[in-house]
Protein backbone atom coordinates (compact mmCIF):
# COMPACT_ATOMS: atom_id res chain seq x y z
CA UNK A 1 0.00 0.00 0.00
CA UNK A 2 1.37 3.39 -0.96
CA UNK A 3 0.87 6.40 1.29
CA UNK A 4 0.79 10.04 0.25
CA UNK A 5 1.44 13.20 2.28
CA UNK A 6 -2.35 13.61 2.67
CA UNK A 7 -2.47 10.23 4.49
CA UNK A 8 0.00 11.39 7.16
CA UNK A 9 -1.66 12.00 10.56
CA UNK A 10 1.46 12.86 12.55
CA UNK A 11 5.03 12.07 13.51
CA UNK A 12 6.91 10.25 16.29
CA UNK A 13 10.42 10.97 17.56
CA UNK A 14 12.30 8.55 19.82
CA UNK A 15 14.41 10.11 22.59
CA UNK A 16 16.27 9.21 25.77
CA UNK A 17 16.13 11.47 28.84
CA UNK A 18 19.25 12.71 30.61
CA UNK A 19 18.55 9.97 33.18
CA UNK A 20 18.55 7.28 30.47
CA UNK A 21 14.75 6.79 30.28
CA UNK A 22 13.47 6.14 26.72
CA UNK A 23 10.45 8.17 25.61
CA UNK A 24 8.68 9.24 22.43
CA UNK A 25 7.37 12.66 21.42
CA UNK A 26 4.33 12.47 19.16
CA UNK A 27 2.52 15.12 17.16
CA UNK A 28 -0.85 14.05 15.77
CA UNK A 29 -2.82 16.58 13.75
CA UNK A 30 -1.07 19.45 15.56
CA UNK A 31 -1.58 18.13 19.12
CA UNK A 32 1.59 17.16 21.00
CA UNK A 33 1.88 14.04 23.16
CA UNK A 34 4.64 12.29 25.08
CA UNK A 35 4.87 8.53 25.68
CA UNK A 36 6.78 6.56 28.31
CA UNK A 37 7.28 2.80 28.63
CA UNK A 38 4.80 1.22 31.02
CA UNK A 39 7.05 0.25 33.93
CA UNK A 40 4.11 -1.50 35.64
CA UNK A 41 3.44 -3.94 32.76
CA UNK A 42 3.05 -7.46 34.12
CA UNK A 43 0.84 -9.13 31.49
CA UNK A 44 0.64 -9.10 27.69
CA UNK A 45 -2.74 -7.35 27.85
CA UNK A 46 -1.16 -4.34 29.62
CA UNK A 47 0.01 -1.50 27.33
CA UNK A 48 3.70 -1.23 26.38
CA UNK A 49 3.61 2.59 26.42
CA UNK A 50 1.49 5.21 28.23
CA UNK A 51 0.68 8.37 26.25
CA UNK A 52 0.08 11.79 27.84
CA UNK A 53 -0.76 15.24 26.50
CA UNK A 54 2.56 17.11 26.33
CA UNK A 55 2.00 20.22 28.47
CA UNK A 56 4.55 23.04 28.74
CA UNK A 57 6.75 22.90 31.84
CA UNK A 58 6.49 25.55 34.54
CA UNK A 59 8.33 28.68 33.45
CA UNK A 60 8.18 27.81 29.76
CA UNK A 61 5.93 29.74 27.41
CA UNK A 62 2.95 27.85 25.98
CA UNK A 63 2.74 27.35 22.21
CA UNK A 64 0.87 30.11 20.37
CA UNK A 65 -1.77 27.73 19.06
CA UNK A 66 -3.07 24.45 20.50
CA UNK A 67 -5.50 21.91 19.13
CA UNK A 68 -8.52 20.97 21.25
CA UNK A 69 -8.36 17.58 22.98
CA UNK A 70 -11.29 15.81 24.58
CA UNK A 71 -10.94 15.29 28.31
CA UNK A 72 -12.09 11.67 28.11
CA UNK A 73 -9.74 8.74 28.51
CA UNK A 74 -9.07 6.43 25.60
CA UNK A 75 -9.06 2.68 26.22
CA UNK A 76 -7.09 0.50 23.81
Amino acid sequence: MAFSKEDEAGVIYENVSAGGVPYMKLTVRGQKFIAYRNKFKKEDKHPDWNVYVDKPREGRPAPAQKAQVSSGEVEW
